[in-house]
């Protein structure tokens, strides 16, 4: 079939039904809006019931299933661009970097030692499997299909679907114990953004808000007479893809090693680069940052649901018991990070920023992103531009290991547990040295 723009806006048009009976789900039932569960998570699960892998209602679009990686690159454009990088943020930015840092190397390692003994009781497990839940947990389908490509080439073939199996279990996992840890967060008073939502009203949970609470949806830079304001926001944003797509194209033409490097970095890369333009000559009053937030709500609304729609339920088969010991132990681990961890690392937004990189660090930056919005829906805490910068900075790293990691582990998987060892003391030293809260319960 022939893919037209008439066959995506059909798409499009399925996708905005079921978030629209999400949103009636959620404003019916009341215990949902309890559970801060977003009406994007909602109509994602109706679409996946009704869809041809449970009730066979409904044909789910192929384009929900690549959707959410397109769509996660104007998301994390929207993160940097317009961030000023000031003295008095640049602990927000490395304080995240190395703590992401540090979960890496906790997932390299564990998840390396736990490949090695597996197979020693599953002797058909492939070779270093447990990186693939690395590069599924951390990175996602993208990144798994970049690692398994090259162990395919090396002739390891089973690792491309343990690895696919681990992102999707990951992603749901993300979910589901990502909203518990919003929950248990909101109720012990760790979520400064909401405020107290016993005393918030009905209308925090659901409803039609209140007059004097109906705040606009951004600011008119420019009279509409030469171009739509939403439409010159949402160019800047494209602009600053383009952008960030041609140099990093450009660099990956030149640079081998950073061939496989994720297309999800190129959209903030260009926007480090044209926001100081702006601002240097003059022009960044153009942007309102309002707007261009709520243009990431609006594709960030679009990734959830999309996501969820396309969860594979078939996937988990072959290795079911060995992919439910690696999940428990490394799910266990990351909400350990986040409730404890996160504590000692951050000074500023700690539970914010432990929520967006507990999605991060469980199948994809696009759940970080959705249980953060739950507790912080206006975006005023810093975790989105600690985020943002923060994860550029980590990207040469996570960029570059799932081309080299596979050529490693088939000569030796030591020497891979190895490079994870250094990664997670490196980082705990760094952590310890700078930004250690001695204080933090």
């Amino acid at each position: 079939m022939k893919v037209t723009f008439a066959t995506i806006f059909n798409d499009m048009v399925i996708l905005g039904v079921f978030l629209l009976i999400g949103f009636i789900i959620r404003e019916i039932c009341k215990p949902i809006q309890k559970l801060f569960i977003p009406a994007s998570v909602v109509g994602g699960v109706v679409a996946l019931i009704m869809g041809p892998q449970v009730l066979h209602l409904v044909t789910i679009p192929k384009s929900f299933a690549s959707m959410s990686g397109v769509l996660i690159n104007l998301v994390m454009t929207a993160i940097v661009f317009g961030v000023t990088i000031d003295k008095s943020k640049i602990r927000n930015y490395v304080d995240f970097t190395v703590y992401i840092a540090t979960t890496y190397g906790i997932q390299m390692t564990v998840g390396m030692v736990l490949s090695i003994i597996s197979c020693s009781i599953w002797p058909e497990l492939p070779k270093g499997w447990g990186i693939m839940g690395l590069f599924g947990f951390w990175g996602g389908h993208g990144t798994v299909g970049a690692a398994g490509a090259v162990f395919q080439e090396l002739g390891v073939k089973d690792n491309l679907g343990l690895g696919m199996i681990l992102a999707t279990v990951g992603v749901v996992c993300g979910i589901v114990i990502g909203m518990i840890l919003v929950n248990y967060g909101v109720r012990k008073g760790y979520a400064k953004y909401i405020g107290n939502t016993g005393s918030s009203g009905l209308s925090f949970f659901g409803g039609v808000l209140p007059k004097d609470k109906q705040g606009a949806i951004g600011q008119e830079k420019v009279s509409s007479v030469g171009i739509n304001s939403i439409a010159l926001q949402l160019a800047f944003l494209l602009a600053c893809l383009f952008i960030g797509n041609t140099i990093m194209g450009l660099v990956k033409a030149n640079v081998s090693a950073l061939a496989k490097m994720p297309n999800i970095i190129n959209g903030m890369i260009g926007g480090m680069v044209v926001w100081p333009i702006m601002k240097k000559i003059h022009v960044d009053t153009y942007v309102d940052s309002k707007t261009i937030k709520n243009l990431s709500g609006l594709a960030l609304e679009f990734i959830i649901l999309s996501a969820v729609a396309t969860t594979n339920l078939n996937l988990v088969t072959r290795f079911a018991f060995p992919i439910l010991i690696y999940t428990v132990v490394m799910i266990g681990l990351m909400v350990l990070c986040a409730l404890f961890l996160a504590k000692k690392y951050f000074k500023e937004d700690w539970y914010e920023k432990s929520l967006i990189a507990f999605g991060e660090n469980t199948g994809n930056l696009s759940t970080g992103l959705a249980l953060v919005r739950c507790v912080d829906p206006d975006s005023k805490s810093s975790a989105y531009d600690a985020c943002g910068i923060g994860t550029t900075l980590w990207a040469p790293v996570y960029g570059v290991m799932p081309a080299i990691a596979p050529m490693i582990i088939m000569q030796s998987e030591n020497t891979m547990i190895g490079i994870g060892v250094a990664i997670l003391v490196a980082a705990v030293v760094i952590a310890r040295i700078f930004f250690w809260q001695k204080n933090a319960a």
